[in-house]
């Protein structure tokens, strides 16, 4: 029985001396240096990389030069000067477009970790912090990047780095920013990792990935990494490397990219160079604070947003959305618009055919026709401060797709088109990425007609442009060269007698837009 007790006692004591040295011992993954940047597949552009040299050498600046795709030669990309302890303290960058400069002054705490960036753009108007906070093994666990002149959140990031076992951490991080559709801050991504070393060389990797604003973009994927020395390499990434004389690398050629150093070394005992930028503490609490504040105030949007897209997916379902306007007349413009349409634009003016002050609205719509949704252009005067609906027409206006597939109609490529009323005629104007295009209604004869039609596209090499006009009958086709490669540039105008168009009767997606004109299929 004493023997039983003694065997227990010592069993217990020796499990606890293993989970207390299980728990001291800190595993090698957790000492790896670029733990914050190891999984982007290029690091190329990432400070400690261009800076990285021999710690017993004094280096007094570095100049990089990065080869250019577009002018086929190396170019002058940043200078960087370093303080006396071999860290970077200043950053030049020249802008090639506009051979102006900007700057980033990094800033270190007591234990030489870089806690503050502060970028100052080439306009002089745009500040930029990011600041960090750091764990006990001197990983950024807090990062946030706040443009202080525009008072705006770049982002902010957190991160936590648990040891599993021995050979294996999980590495949890969800980042949050300025959601611009929804206007308010929430999660963009949360990572979950977890690295474990196969052996002496090599790391495996599983992430899940998850995007928080529309899970379907979430995944889950492995990668191998190998140690270099205190840092983490993907298998798959190789690049080229040659030295200078005090064994720091001069060129370093991989992939995608082409460096190139020229480094600058005291000659003697470096001084103590010091910052020619103070930030400004009152700014670095207020970071800090942001930190605390953000993620409650992110996920209580979030929340607020996917209950909103879930009461609309209801709507969608259910039918319950307008099918056109119904209201007659009101004393407010808003009371007309009918169940989960949104207002792009609108304008105020007089009209022909109309005895008082007119309001031309456009509207996104829930209604589809095949794969699309329309949009409504509705007419409405103003008669003894009272709102009365003359016209709503669902083909005027070029019809759109929901990308944002939230049911809001209000994303940036759902809203890009405006209208307004000039000369008693109304006017819808488009932007596109590589071009515009206009059309003009007016009323004639009792009828909103097509007036007149114009639009332009632009290619790398050349502009084309084309219009037509009902009250000249002109049509007009032109093809400007923007490059001494393409051929001569033409242009004509012929009379053409086209057939008038009712907006009532317009389908702007029914069209044809090429050179011989504007044709209805």
């Amino acid at each position: 029985m004493i023997l039983k007790i003694k065997l227990i006692v010592c069993s217990t004591f020796i499990l606890l001396l293993f989970l207390t040295t299980s728990c001291d011992k800190a595993p090698e993954l957790i000492k790896v240096e670029n733990i914050e940047t190891y999984r982007y597949p290029d690091d190329s552009n990432e400070i400690e990389n261009l800076t990285e040299h021999k710690k017993s050498n004094k280096i007094k600046t570095i100049c990089i030069f990065r080869f250019s795709t577009g002018y086929q030669k190396m170019l002058f990309e940043q200078k960087i000067k370093f303080n006396k302890n071999g860290k970077p303290i200043l950053s030049a960058h020249l802008d090639l477009d506009s051979s102006d400069s900007s700057f980033v002054y990094y800033f270190y705490d007591d234990q030489n970790n870089r806690f503050l960036d502060v970028s100052i753009g080439s306009n002089k108007y745009d500040t930029i912090y990011t600041f960090r906070k750091f764990d006990t093994y001197s990983h950024v666990q807090d990062e946030i990047n706040y443009n202080i002149k525009r008072k705006e959140l770049g982002y902010y990031k957190n991160r936590r780095i648990t040891p599993v076992t021995d050979l294996e951490i999980q590495i949890e991080e969800t980042e949050y920013g300025n959601d611009f559709t929804y206007g308010k801050v929430t999660p963009s991504y949360q990572y979950r990792t977890k690295l474990k070393i196969i052996d002496d060389l090599d790391v495996s990797s599983y992430t899940n990935r998850w995007v928080c604003q529309d899970s379907t973009y979430s995944s889950s994927y492995t990668d191998s990494y190998r140690f270099s020395g205190s840092k983490l390499n993907r298998k798959e990434v190789k690049y080229a490397l040659k030295y200078n004389d005090q064994g720091d690398w001069i060129e370093k050629k991989g992939d995608s990219y082409l460096i190139e150093r020229e480094i600058d070394y005291y000659r003697e005992e470096p001084d103590d160079r010091k910052q020619q930028f103070t930030y400004s503490n009152i700014i670095i609490k207020k970071l800090d604070s942001l930190m605390i504040t953000i993620p409650k105030e992110a996920w209580k949007n979030h929340k607020e947003k996917h209950d909103a897209i879930s009461e609309r997916r209801n709507i969608i379902k259910e039918s319950r959305y307008g099918k056109k306007i119904e209201l007659i007349e009101s004393d407010s413009l808003a009371k007309f618009t009918p169940v989960l349409w949104h207002v792009v634009s609108q304008d105020s003016g007089f009209c022909a055919g109309c005895d008082s002050l007119c309001f031309v609205v456009a509207y996104n719509t829930p209604l589809k026709k095949e794969d699309s949704n329309l949009r409504c252009l509705a007419l409405y005067k103003k008669f003894n401060s009272k709102y009365i609906l003359q016209k709503q027409s669902f083909g005027a206006i070029e019809s759109f797709n929901d990308y944002d597939d939230d049911w809001a109609f209000d994303g940036y490529n759902e809203t890009d088109f405006y209208v307004s009323i000039q000369g008693g005629a109304i006017i819808i104007d488009y932007s596109y990425m590589r071009g515009e295009a206009s059309y003009t209604y007016a009323f004639q004869d009792g009828n909103w007609v097509l007036l007149n039609y114009s639009s332009n596209h632009r290619t790398c090499c050349e502009v084309e442009s084309y219009s037509y006009d009902y009250a000249t009958k002109q049509y007009s086709f032109s093809v400007f060269s923007t490059s001494e490669e393409t051929g001569k540039d033409t242009s004509y105008t012929v009379l053409q007698d086209r057939p008038i168009i009712l907006m009532d009767s317009m389908n702007v997606s029914e069209y044809d837009y090429n050179e011989t004109g504007l044709l209805v299929k």
